[in-house]
């Protein structure tokens, strides 16, 4: 994709619906800067406390443990860099208990019973699901639906490669997640339960960064999905979105995309080419 202006260069099944993996985490990410914007809330400033169930998630992690306290800036520099799906249950939960705290369904409820909101809110995650693919049909994204906040295996999940692009399109706009995306590596400081400091380093899992043109945004891999990669080069006046979805192999990724932007530069001025 010419990432000035989002037409489509080129593509090869570009709209063939898939399991996307860990991409799914961009929809994550966008929702969370949604809702900071919304609500005015202070990302580094509000702490949200690790669940059980979040901290049991499976597949890539960032290691948090039950009780973590962790702000949410930081936490969701963990769902982006070392992709972690614990990350993105506990933005989900906790998200998704805001929105439905601030929905009509609890304020008429609360009507009724005054300590309704002090209860904990049961299924919170579906509250953010809804607020994800309710954001994937505003931005057109038709080939589009997210059953998780992760991307761990779910036949119900999938998305496309020009739907992808759309997204990391749009995503791109967004100052806190073109920041976090950005970055190699990310110490903070993590309050557990019995109130000890541990410091952590989470590393991207994105080998682009640091090379001369390259800047995020994810990746992402699970069996059902094969190595995913949604990737931004800008170098003197070009500038490219490349979707890589179901590549051969975890390193042929990086040279894949390589090979796509020498492509890209060389058509830069066609459309719509179908290789």
């Amino acid at each position: 994709m010419d990432a000035k202006t989002g037409e489509i260069i080129g593509s090869k099944k570009g709209n063939k619906k898939r399991e996307i993996a860990s991409l799914t985490k961009m929809m994550t990410c966008l929702c969370v800067c949604k809702l900071i914007k919304q609500y005015n809330i202070a990302p580094k400033s509000i702490y949200i406390q690790v669940s059980k169930y979040a901290a049991s998630m499976g597949g890539t992690s960032a290691e948090l443990q039950r009780k973590d306290v962790v702000s949410i800036w930081d936490l969701m520099h963990a769902l982006m860099l070392p992709s972690g799906n614990d990350a993105a249950i506990s933005l989900a939960e906790s998200f998704g208990t805001y929105i439905y705290l601030k929905s009509d369904k609890c304020k008429a409820r609360t009507k009724v019973d005054p300590t309704h909101p002090t209860q904990k809110v049961k299924n919170a995650i579906k509250y953010f699901l809804n607020l994800m693919n309710k954001t994937a049909v505003e931005l057109g994204l038709k080939n589009t639906y997210y059953a998780n906040p992760h991307g761990l295996i779910n036949a119900d999940s999938y998305s496309t490669a020009l739907d992808q692009a759309k997204l990391t399109l749009y995503i791109l706009k967004w100052d806190l997640a073109r920041e976090i995306v950005n970055k190699k590596e990310y110490i903070c400081e993590v309050e557990e339960g019995d109130g000890t400091i541990r410091t952590v380093k989470w590393e991207n899992t994105n080998k682009m960064l640091g090379r001369k043109g390259w800047y995020g945004v994810k990746t992402g891999v699970t069996t059902a999905a094969g190595p995913s990669l949604s990737a931004y080069y800008e170098h003197e006046k070009e500038s490219y979105i490349l979707i890589l979805l179901g590549s051969a192999s975890m390193d042929i990724r990086w040279i894949e995309s390589t090979r796509l932007v020498e492509w890209a530069s060389k058509h830069k001025d066609e459309r719509n080419i179908i290789f």
